[in-house]
């Protein structure tokens, strides 16, 4: 039985069919979203129409949730503090990642111990937010490195990703006023996220 030809509903766009009837998929779930489904429906050289349920996972996102959580036992203790828990996280890509220039995954300063200042702020808000702090990275270009969380009622930024190799020096600082909903209107934060 050979494949005329087949057709891919929900997922569809992870997944190909190829001429010779084989699902291949071409990228992984992101890390938001760990598990991708697809229905599959291909018809018959003798027109019979088989459909089957695909689910797939990435291998990435899986090693990353063990990271975090080797992470999270081997450096983080019940007494600390929220803000404590994201400054160790600060730490803990500064010291295990070099800065390298254009490169924005956020992934590669887990995997491949490096990235540029937009990798560095997304990764620190994924390791928070997998800790429940609730963090966000700037998205505007220039505010290079930061990130803004909430902890025990107040804002801070934390800033990673200098251009220097590791060790890398990051900062946190309490941020509010002016200065919190200047900061929140140029990256379009609600910040009433971070209170509920």
């Amino acid at each position: 039985m050979s494949n005329i030809w087949g057709a891919i509903q929900d997922g569809a766009g992870y997944f190909t069919i190829t001429d010779y009837g084989l699902l291949r998929m071409d990228w992984g779930p992101a890390y938001v979203e760990p598990c991708v489904t697809a229905t599959v429906t291909a018809v018959l050289e003798d027109g019979r129409k088989l459909t089957a349920a695909v689910r797939t996972y990435s291998e990435v996102n899986i090693y990353i949730d063990k990271l975090f959580a080797d992470f999270e036992r081997q450096y983080i203790a019940p007494s600390m503090t929220t803000k404590e828990k994201a400054e160790k996280a600060a730490w803990y890509i500064s010291t295990t990642s070099d800065y390298e220039l254009y490169n924005y995954n956020w992934i590669d300063i887990f995997l491949k111990g490096r990235g540029d200042c937009y990798a560095s702020r997304y990764a620190l808000q994924y390791l928070c937010n997998y800790m429940g702090i609730k963090a966000v990275a700037c998205r505007n270009l220039d505010d290079h490195g930061k990130t803004l969380f909430y902890a025990d009622g107040r804002f801070y930024v934390i800033v990673t990703g200098f251009n220097e190799p590791k060790p890398r020096p990051y900062g946190i600082y309490e941020i509010s006023g002016g200065a919190l909903e200047d900061l929140a209107e140029k990256n379009k934060f609600d910040l009433d996220y971070f209170r509920r």
